[in-house]
């Protein structure tokens, strides 16, 4: 008998890397939410990379973001025991809803008046809500302005008449009877969508008797 041998090369290719990208409270969250975006994997032995957009983050990346959509992608480059993999997902920051309050003479709604009777047409933004009541400037009779972030505009039969920061008022009368409409308007910005409020004012050459305003002063 005479001796011999064998050898084999063995292969062991790399475990599968998992990677698991969470967002919380999930993928689609209205403005103003904070979210908490995380990515782990199904071992301990890989580097994470987190970034949004391109750009990197911390992992977990906990924010409150402006409306829009943001791209998130977590990747590992793997090692010797542990394979490379990636996982994406996006977020969808939605705006949020404003809200615009329309008074004709204090009224909340349509109107009757008599010819040359005043017409006060005052509008208010209510969300976003103005945190410095004290600090609302008012424009009239100005060319259509560009959005401002809380600007009001205030249209008369479809032209524009004025615009002010969170409250704008415009006073005027009419000559002859006839319908005419007054809309106040908020273009909405990157995180607050748009919105406006229509009402009527009917002129008329008859007697009006409009109930009378009562104030409430003590208690508020």
């Amino acid at each position: 008998y005479t001796n011999a041998s064998t050898s084999a090369i063995y292969v062991i290719d790399p475990a599968q890397t998992i990677l698991t990208l969470t967002a919380l409270p999930g993928w689609q969250v209205p403005y103003r939410t904070r979210t908490n975006v995380s990515c782990s994997a199904n071992n301990n032995q890989v580097s994470l990379s987190l970034t949004r957009n391109g750009l990197n983050v911390s992992n977990p990346d906990v924010n409150t973001l402006g409306a829009g959509l943001y791209y998130y992608n977590c990747s590992t480059s793997g090692n010797q025991n542990w394979s490379a993999a990636s996982v994406a997902n996006l977020l969808n920051v939605s705006k949020a809803a404003s809200l615009v309050d329309l008074r004709l003479n204090g009224i909340d709604g349509n109107i009757t008046v008599n010819v040359s009777e005043e017409v006060n047409a005052t509008g208010y933004l209510l969300i976003p809500f103005n945190p410095n009541p004290q600090n609302n400037s008012i424009i009239e009779n100005v060319p259509v302005p560009q959005p401002q972030l809380y600007e009001i505009w205030l249209y008369m039969d479809g032209r524009y008449v004025a615009a002010g920061n969170y409250t704008v008022t415009y006073l005027t009368n009419f000559t002859e009877p006839g319908l005419h409409n007054f809309t106040v308007s908020y273009p909405g910005t990157q995180n607050y969508s748009a919105s406006n409020e229509t009402y009527w004012v009917n002129v008329t050459n008859g007697t009006v008797n409009n109930p009378p305003q009562v104030t409430l002063i003590n208690p508020p």
